[in-house]
């Protein structure tokens, strides 16, 4: 931006630049940003942020490299379940200590699984990936959902994986908690629970549902108790269908040509939902090419971008500034 000010560019419209720092621990930056334009009365045509990335093999069957803008994105709790136990000695231990009873509620939990859902995202992402895929027997699978959809469902839950995270709900017992020494049972189990939410999920749905199958697991008699530490629900669907992302796939395509270029729901959650409160047309890409084993290196060790990618980052930026 500083660059193109320098040689004389005068934006059309409004600009707005918005840095948060805080958005891996969750803080409230972009929540006060947001709250400003809703003070203002300001609403944005749209919103470029992280996101999706040009990866190679994006989806089985399909070659070639693919832009993917995340136009969704599900939501998110973290949640303690905790389950009371028997304190006393190790040495005169109960039939079921409060970490067995916990597991019990984990072994409920991991066996089952939330509805399908074929949002809107995952749809269009199948009318990229369906018809550019060379595998036949795929091809007609993700281009006939009117068809395949419980093919389709079949296939998530045994590939397991993304595909299966693309249409379910999901929830990872990430945490478990019971005494602090060898020799004490606990008075309470504890486990952490993280849950990615879809579509039509909610916080409260979700909630309600993870404490039926506790109480299903254990019986009425035990005292299960949820805590809620942190909670989003799913994100609303950006449109498609628009000036502005035409714009964007167009500048997507003057720097990369010949790439595929396809909406997606992230995984992940990031600080753009929040900006759904001032606009529906949020959109979550990198724009850089990231291989593999780049991409595995996010949040890991030896994290970098490299220089000739980041200067086709830059372009991108550039071009997109141009056509705003």
């Amino acid at each position: 931006v500083e660059l193109k000010l320098k040689e004389g560019w005068q934006p059309k419209k409004d600009l707005y630049l918005c840095f948060s720092g805080e958005e891996e621990i969750s803080g409230n930056t972009t929540v006060e940003i947001v709250n400003w334009f809703k003070n203002q009365n300001i609403q944005v045509e749209f919103v470029l942020d992280e996101g999706g990335a040009i990866v190679e093999k994006a989806f089985p069957g399909v070659d070639k490299r693919c832009a993917m803008i995340g136009t969704a994105e599900k939501g998110f709790i973290n949640m303690d379940l905790v389950v009371e136990g028997n304190p006393g000695h190790a040495s005169a231990p109960p039939k079921n200590s409060a970490v067995g009873l916990a597991s019990k509620i984990v072994t409920k939990i991991e066996k089952h699984t939330c509805k399908a859902q074929f949002t809107k995202p995952v749809k269009e992402l199948f009318n990229v990936m369906g018809p550019n895929n060379k595998n036949p027997a795929l091809r007609f699978l993700f281009s006939n959902l009117f068809l395949t959809k419980p093919l389709v469902n079949l296939a998530s839950k045994f590939i397991g994986g993304e595909l299966f995270a693309l249409l379910h709900t999901t929830c990872a017992v990430t945490m478990m908690e019971g005494s602090k020494t060898y020799n004490v049972m606990p008075s309470a189990g504890k486990i952490g629970l993280n849950l990615r939410l879809l579509g039509d999920d909610t916080v409260d749905k979700a909630e309600k549902r993870i404490l039926k199958w506790a109480s299903s697991a254990l019986g009425k008699n035990k005292k299960i108790t949820a805590k809620i530490l942190q909670s989003n629900n799913p994100s609303i669907d950006s449109d498609t269908n628009c000036e502005q992302w035409k714009k964007l796939c167009s500048t997507i395509n003057d720097v990369w040509p010949d790439i595929l270029i396809s909406p997606y729901l992230m995984m992940a959650c990031s600080d753009s939902r929040h900006y759904c409160r001032i606009s529906d047309r949020v959109y979550r890409f990198s724009a850089m090419k990231l291989s593999k084993e780049e991409r595995a290196m996010i949040h890991g060790n030896d994290e970098r971008v490299p220089i000739p990618t980041l200067l086709k980052t830059v372009e991108f930026y550039i071009r997109l500034l141009r056509v705003l």
